[in-house]
């Protein structure tokens, strides 16, 4: 008996060397079934952990080896000895595998062969992806498993982070989710309201789009104190998103403001030459000033709108304003665009050092008050005319002559024709102003005359 014990011990501890089935031996009396309860599966006798191999069996019995004795044999991935599906060996001595439907639980989230989920497919439109990992928005897997309103319902999954394509969050990209769908949206600030500055429909609130933003506050860029939604200039509201209405009060004091000085001369006839309060734009955001006006000359009404010195740079004198107060002798200008009035219907003339020398020009574009355009004639609009006169049009092209000059005139002699007078503000290559000139020497030539202060006076 101990003999044979022995020989059994040898067997169990080369279980990958155990005989085949049918070479067990002549001298075998038991084989490798581990008793359960103290029982044998077949009835026989149980000797420690072993079960015997039953009297009654023949020379080529084979014994009942099993999956889960804790023994494993050459046809046997594994053998744990446990019945548990939670770890490395499940059930039929398989290893554990992603997609065999048991939920590993003896691996950390780090580990090779960690499973958050395993639900026995490898369907990538479930819960449980195809690695065993739990499907979660951005995956790139449209999850088709859940109905809208269920929690992780996707609209769609295109795999990425970004909020500015047509999938965003696994939802499907809409004007008002606050973001910015790249191509399709201009803005979008996550709320439908028309009074921002971002519309409901997605676009950035501008004037003239029907609706009045209610985020700004008089002064602040973009603000609208009415939007009729038309181009109308000359309705109640006007095409600048403020009510065309202008005081119209005499210029004595903050409290009895005028429009500008042409209002004034017309209100009071008798008004002298001098300093006055305006709001020249009404309820735009230009506040009220004081400024000088001319109530004498070719029947008064003009405004001092520009005052150079000679130590300035060239600007746009149609779109931008300068420093300084227009009741000092300080560098100002108003952006002349502001006066509501076409530029070709202004009628202005040049003062230099105190005193006027040219005569009354109109019919000037806007163009030639911006000193980055060139070139650009202004045959038959240019006109002139000395207090008093009526006007006559301009025969020859007046053009500016370069990037350093910034705006030039002509006079009653001849316009731009050789040896005529007139008035040019010039500037070297830098747009440094420098001086002016009365005499032009050829069309586009004049000879130049230094200053120290030059004025724009218009009506």
């Amino acid at each position: 008996m101990f003999a044979t014990h022995y020989r059994l011990m040898l067997v169990l501890g080369c279980s990958a060397c155990a005989p085949t089935p049918s070479d067990w031996g002549g001298a075998k009396s038991v084989y490798v079934e581990r008793c359960e309860g103290a029982s044998c599966a077949t009835g026989n006798e149980c000797k420690g952990e072993w079960c015997l191999k039953p009297e009654a069996a023949g020379a080529d019995y084979v014994p009942q080896l099993r999956c889960g004795d804790g023994l494993q044999q050459r046809w046997e991935p594994c053998d744990d000895g446990n019945q548990g599906n939670a770890d490395d060996c499940v059930e039929g001595c398989r290893l554990a595998r992603c997609g065999d439907g048991f939920l590993r639980q003896n691996r950390t989230i780090h580990d090779p062969g960690y499973e958050a989920c395993d639900d026995g497919n490898l369907d990538e439109t479930d819960g449980c992806l195809s690695t065993c990992r739990t499907a979660r928005c951005g995956d790139g897997h449209l999850r088709v498993d859940l109905g809208v309103g269920d929690e992780g319902y996707e609209h769609c999954d295109d795999g990425n982070r970004s909020d500015r394509d047509d999938c965003v969050n696994c939802e499907l990209a809409r004007c008002g989710d606050g973001r910015v769908h790249e191509g399709i949206e201009a803005c979008d600030d996550g709320n439908d309201q028309w009074d921002d500055g971002c519309v409901a429909d997605c676009e950035p609130a501008r004037c003239g789009d029907g609706h009045v933003r209610t985020d700004k506050i008089l002064g602040d860029l973009g603000y609208e104190h009415c939007d009729d939604g038309n181009q109308d200039a000359g309705d109640d509201c006007g095409n600048d998103c403020y009510p065309n209405t202008l005081p119209s009060g005499l210029g004595s004091s903050p409290e009895d403001l005028g429009h500008q000085c042409a209002q004034i001369r017309s209100a009071h006839p008798e008004a002298p030459s001098g300093v006055y309060w305006v709001d020249l734009d009404g309820m735009r955001p230009m506040p009220p000033m004081q400024i000088h006006c001319d109530m004498e000359t070719d029947g008064g009404g003009f405004s001092r709108l520009i005052l150079l010195q000679s130590d300035l740079m060239l600007w746009n004198a149609w779109t931008d304003g300068l420093i300084g107060q227009s009741e000092g002798q300080a560098p100002f200008g108003i952006a002349l665009e502001r006066l509501g009035v076409p530029a070709t219907e202004l009628e202005f003339y040049l003062v230099r050092d105190g005193v006027r020398v040219t005569p009354i020009f109109s019919g000037v574009p806007e163009s030639a008050w911006d000193p980055s355009i060139n070139d650009e004639p202004m045959q038959g609009t240019l006109s002139y005319h000395q207090p008093g006169e009526a006007p006559q049009t301009c025969p020859e092209p007046l053009a500016h002559a370069g990037d350093h000059w910034n705006w030039s005139f002509a006079s009653a002699n001849g316009c731009a024709a050789p040896g005529a007078a007139g008035a040019v503000v010039l500037g070297d290559l830098e747009g440094q102003l420098v001086e002016s000139a009365t005499a032009f020497q050829a069309p586009q030539e004049a000879q130049a005359v230094a200053f120290e202060t030059l004025e724009v006076w218009l009506r």
